[in-house]
């Protein structure tokens, strides 16, 4: 029998965490295909624990990055499935398998969430009342709105998210200093790079686009306010109050996409104690990359030098969706 810990403040906060050391055996189930409100087909994947009869384990959902899919966290799903979690990773919409138009983490992807959540108050391994949510960077951003939108997720961890997209890509409303930084120019830079990659790897709808040049060209701007407002856990912080939604954000000191600020007057604006904010020194993700690396595998494993790993993995589908056949 395993007995599970409370926590509100560690991996996965509130999750019923394992307080004896005890490893499962567990098994992948591959090609799993969720169909969501519009019949979008959403790619998946997960690891599950070997239990007793009728055990069920708390789930931890993993959300893809953006121009990632859900090989991603492979390591770590293994390393929870074998501590007594069902570890769910899935590609978002737009992304690689999953069909539809990436809707960069707007009401379609909420949508998604609940299809998903869905099929894992099915599983009858899966205890639905232990349910968190997790992601780097697109998928830290996602797992944030989530929650807000799911009350079947009761905790957070978001690396390398964001709180307010229009902070983010443009500097927020001008002049809103107080809930933006209102600078109201658009990051060229990094709005040119995720643009690119999801055109080249993914299925962009071209609303991002249009976003993009309305920011631009200073023009209808309450259209993209209004898109932005939808995309940005900020808007629902009093979702959060009301719920005290259990969340451990970790950001870099240096992250010019998802700038710190937004995400400390997100954390000031939240008026209860189950929360944590880590801000490390480096850029975007750089605070992740060892644990992406040390977790269950060596330097080679996450490479896939000998054969598969996350790096090999992401590559492979980049190129399968390119169409580039890939020798050894």
């Amino acid at each position: 029998m395993v007995v599970r810990a409370s926590s509100s403040l560690v991996f996965l906060v509130t999750l019923l965490f394992s307080s004896i050391a005890s490893a499962y055996d567990f098994e992948l189930r591959e090609n799993i295909g969720i169909n969501s409100a519009d019949g979008t087909y959403i790619s998946a994947h997960m690891y599950v624990p070997i239990g007793e009869p009728g055990e069920k384990f708390p789930v931890v959902i993993f959300c893809n990055s953006w121009a990632l899919g859900e090989r991603e966290y492979d390591l770590q799903a293994e390393l929870f499935a074998s501590q007594g979690y069902i570890a769910l990773a899935y590609a978002s919409r737009g992304w690689y398998n999953s069909t539809g138009m990436i809707n960069a983490a707007g009401p379609k992807d909420m949508e998604d969430i609940t299809a998903i959540l869905d099929y894992v108050e099915m599983l009858p391994e899966a205890d639905i009342n232990n349910v968190g949510m997790t992601g780097v960077s697109y998928g830290g951003g996602m797992s944030l709105l989530a929650a807000a939108h799911e009350p079947r997720i009761k905790t957070i961890v978001s690396f390398s998210g964001w709180t307010n997209i229009l902070d983010s890509m443009y500097g927020g409303k001008p002049g809103d200093i107080e809930n933006g930084q209102g600078q109201a120019t658009l990051r060229t830079v990094w709005a040119e790079i995720l643009i690119f990659a999801g055109d080249l790897i993914g299925n962009l709808d071209p609303e991002v686009d249009e976003m993009r040049e309305n920011l631009r060209n200073h023009t209808n701007l309450d259209d993209v306010y209004e898109w932005a407002r939808v995309r940005s856990a900020e808007s629902f912080v009093d979702v959060y109050n009301q719920r005290q939604i259990p969340v451990y954000m970790i950001q870099g000191h240096q992250d010019q996409l998802f700038q710190p600020t937004q995400m400390e007057r997100f954390f000031s604006k939240l008026n209860y104690d189950a929360k944590k904010l880590e801000v490390n020194r480096g850029i975007h993700i750089t605070g992740e990359i060892g644990g992406f690396i040390n977790v269950g595998g060596t330097l080679a494993d996450f490479m896939g030098i000998l054969g598969s790993g996350p790096i090999r993995d992401a590559l492979v589908g980049i190129f399968s969706t390119l169409n580039i056949e890939l020798g050894d």
